[in-house]
């Protein structure tokens, strides 16, 4: 009964907010753009929410952070938008230099 009890404390205990917004267009290049992140809530009500918005349109990937799986999970899904992101800029930056484009 003792470990259970310690356990749900780790999972339910208050977590720091975090909140960053960082517009993803070059200067000059359209306004409007952003991506959004943030972390907040207390105890098993925590939550976190990253929104990608561009021309008027937004996607919007949120969960709680409440358990051990959720926050898990919360970072299963940053990690697979790092892979993916990594992956696009990879190739857009290969088939630039196979074309003879100079992009940096």
């Amino acid at each position: 009964m003792v470990a259970k009890t310690a356990q749900k404390k780790k999972q339910t205990r208050k977590i720091k907010p975090f909140r960053t917004i960082k517009h993803v267009n070059m200067i000059g290049k359209g306004s409007g753009a952003y991506i959004s992140c943030g972390v907040s809530g207390s105890g098993s009500q925590n939550s976190y929410a990253i929104v990608i918005a561009d021309c008027g349109q937004q996607v919007e990937l949120h969960g709680s952070l409440g358990t051990i799986d959720s926050r898990r999970n919360a970072l299963y899904k940053i990690n697979i938008l790092i892979d993916e992101l990594t992956n696009m800029k990879n190739h857009i930056i290969t088939e630039s230099k196979r074309v003879g484009l100079k992009i940096y």
